[in-house]
């Protein structure tokens, strides 16, 4: 199966997306993406695809995933068959120059630049850090921007420090771009741009010449959220970061 390009919202000046998912079941495709993804299974529990492994996940688990690795956390089939349990996890995404560091040309980033070429091929995360892990990364999603990064920082530094790292994937299996890619990147580039202007369905539906029923299919494919959702949110973002600027003068 072709795994699937996954676009991470984010606004253009966000270095690191924190996401709380708490659903009936996570997103059930296999799919791609170019930030690396740090995710703490709070509650749910099933099959982890992952490059060319399946191995199973549950509660308590951590994972931290390579930019550009299919996976799909697949949960239990008893998640698609009852209105009573919920799947919920922490994640952080994130790029290779989060911090705007190069980590390959410092040598005390040598440690996290390692870590990250291990993530290409997935890890899961054991160990005294897994603790440090649990308890940080639910308190990441209502944090400014700069503390985001401040505070991945310090867990990457945990990780490379205390953590038992065991490698999922034995290969990677990297895709290179498709043209999926290509459009709903020129979406985001255009909702980025002109989220404080009137977008209406059919124009981004236009931008990305299709229909606006396949164009909404499309992107909950891809983004996991609706349209409105999506433009919603950054819309809100925004206006928080606007506020702390004006009080700050």
């Amino acid at each position: 199966m072709k795994p699937i390009a996954f676009q991470v919202p984010r606004q253009e000046s966000e270095s690191v997306k924190a996401e709380h998912d708490k659903l009936p079941h996570f997103y059930d495709s296999l799919h791609v993406h170019h930030d690396y993804q740090l995710t703490f299974i709070k509650k749910s529990y099933g099959t982890l695809y992952v490059g060319d492994q399946i191995i199973p996940f549950e509660e308590g688990d951590v994972f931290m995933l390579g930019c550009n690795l299919p996976h799909v956390f697949k949960n239990d089939p008893l998640f698609y068959n009852s209105s009573t349990i919920l799947a919920e996890s922490y994640s952080l995404y994130f790029q290779y120059d989060f911090a705007r560091i190069d980590f390959n040309t410092l040598p005390d980033y040598e440690p996290i630049a390692i870590l990250l070429e291990k993530a290409q091929n997935g890890l899961k995360i054991e160990g005294p850090a897994k603790m440090d892990i649990l308890d940080k990364l639910p308190r990441f999603y209502n944090l400014p921007s700069l503390e985001k990064i401040l505070g991945l920082l310090e867990l990457l530094h945990t990780i490379t420090k205390s953590a038992k790292l065991k490698p999922l994937a034995n290969t990677a299996l990297s895709t290179g771009r498709s043209t999926n890619d290509s459009r709903i990147r020129v979406v985001f580039d255009h909702l980025i741009k002109h989220y404080h202007e009137y977008i209406p369905l059919s124009l981004v539906a236009s931008i990305a010449n299709m229909t606006e029923t396949s164009f909404c299919r499309y992107f909950k494919q891809h983004t996991r959220k609706t349209f409105s959702q999506y433009l919603t949110e950054v819309r809100i973002e925004a206006a928080c970061k606007n506020s702390s600027r004006v009080s700050f003068q």
